[in-house]
């Protein structure tokens, strides 16, 4: 039993002629003919009444009629959904990204992409850097939101979103007085930062700042989330080198001040090398869409 045979037999119940039919699909009238004979043959009844002016349908073909609608809607919408998953209209997409992501550019991208792509089921994983790397290469995440640099080694990685870093300091810090802070006075500061194996390009990028000056950072504590070392400089545990965005945390008991010079940081967004999902390539243009206007957002943070 083929569509073909189906949608043929459809037509010439719809028309009830077979010349009528022909015409309808665009075929010449013996091929109908044939196609409609031969399923008949294979269902082993007669699915139609022949006369020379016209075609009725049979009890059993009412019935057969009925179902064979349904199937051929069936077929039609599995049609149409392959289409649009092959270009990346509908299907799932399992987004990892790191804390600071979701203060800054996640929001934007996900408002824009659920947008012009309503269809397409999300999932949200928030990891670290690290984790991510980890979950790519194991197919656990479709792409992912990290904090640069990190070992993007068998990865496909853009930058996407630079952001200036600032310190945060308990309100109650001497610092807090300063308009800007120098490395030099965080020399020997407790520092609160993120530990090296689950966010490897914030800690590496933290010792190179103090490294270029001459100094090592007194680092006392770490955390993986920035809104948990956000709280820990509440608390007056230590003080923290962030991404601008992180003033979109507010917490009582905290400022944030320019260093003395422009550091930057940056957002990357990963996904596996030659991925064949065209879903993947959509969100990745729809995060390139909207990266300015969330650095525009980050940059007035850093200005702040």
């Amino acid at each position: 039993m083929e569509l073909k045979q189906l949608r043929y037999f459809v037509a010439v119940a719809e028309e009830k002629h077979f010349g009528r039919a022909a015409q309808k699909l665009h075929r010449s009238q013996p091929p109908v003919s044939t196609q409609v004979r031969s399923l008949e043959r294979e269902l082993g009844v007669d699915l139609l009444l022949r006369t020379t002016r016209s075609v009725e349908l049979t009890p059993a073909g009412e019935v057969f009629l009925e179902r064979v609608k349904r199937v051929l809607e069936v077929a039609e919408e599995a049609r149409l959904s392959v289409g649009l998953a092959a270009q990346g209209f509908v299907g799932h997409l399992t987004i990892g990204f790191v804390s600071s992501a979701a203060l800054s550019l996640l929001p934007l991208a996900l408002r824009t992409f659920r947008a012009a792509y309503p269809q397409i089921t999300l999932n949200l994983r928030e990891l670290t850097s690290a984790e991510q790397r980890t979950a790519l290469l194991e197919g656990a995440i479709d792409v992912g939101l990290v904090r640069l640099p990190m070992n993007t080694a068998d990865l496909s990685v853009t930058d996407v979103l630079e952001e200036p870093l600032l310190v945060a300091l308990p309100a109650e810090h001497p610092l807090a007085e300063a308009e800007t802070v120098t490395l030099a006075n965080l020399a020997d500061a407790p520092l609160i930062s993120f530990p090296q194996h689950l966010v490897p390009g914030a800690h590496a990028q933290l010792m190179d700042l103090f490294a270029e000056r001459g100094y090592t950072p007194n680092i006392v504590q770490e955390a993986i989330h920035l809104q948990t070392i956000v709280s820990l400089v509440a608390s007056g545990l230590g003080v923290a080198v962030l991404p601008a965005s992180a003033r979109r945390s507010p917490l009582a008991g905290v400022v944030y001040r320019r260093l003395e010079r422009d550091y930057i940081t940056s957002l990357g967004l990963v996904s596996q090398q030659n991925s064949p999902y065209p879903v993947i390539a959509n969100f990745t243009r729809t995060v390139l869409s909207v990266a300015g206007e969330a650095a525009q957002l980050v940059r007035a943070e850093g200005e702040g």
